[in-house]
């Protein structure tokens, strides 16, 4: 799944639930604009979070391709990131994109509030 340095301990602190919730209206807002009716909410913890998106992911790939390819575009996933992964089982294969997922879309709420 995701590195240690991007599990729980990072929104342990108080400062840093708040950027949680903005990791999460970051999901919700690029899976909208994507077309895809989905709310994450605001209250999960990062584990709940890491579990969630990685069930949508697999169902996307497993059964709407097109649209999991539309997300990876709209989240900004590079080409060459997903060529890093090695996998053949879609279980293995979403968690990596879940992990490349919410790495992708903390760096953007990082570069939104590095100056708070």
């Amino acid at each position: 799944m995701l590195p240690q340095k991007y599990t729980s301990e990072i929104f342990q602190e108080e400062k840093n639930k708040d950027l949680l919730v903005r990791l999460i209206q970051q999901l919700n807002k690029d899976f909208s604009l994507t077309g895809i009716d989905n709310d994450f909410k605001e209250s999960l913890s990062i584990n709940e979070l890491i579990f969630q998106l990685n069930i949508k992911i697999e169902y996307y790939i497993k059964n709407d391709f097109q649209t999991y390819l539309n997300l990876l575009y709209r989240i900004d996933i590079s080409e060459s990131k997903m060529r890093e992964i090695r996998e053949i089982e879609i279980e293995k294969i979403s968690q990596k994109v879940t992990s490349f997922i919410l790495m992708r879309e903390w760096q953007k709420i990082w570069f939104k509030n590095r100056n708070l």
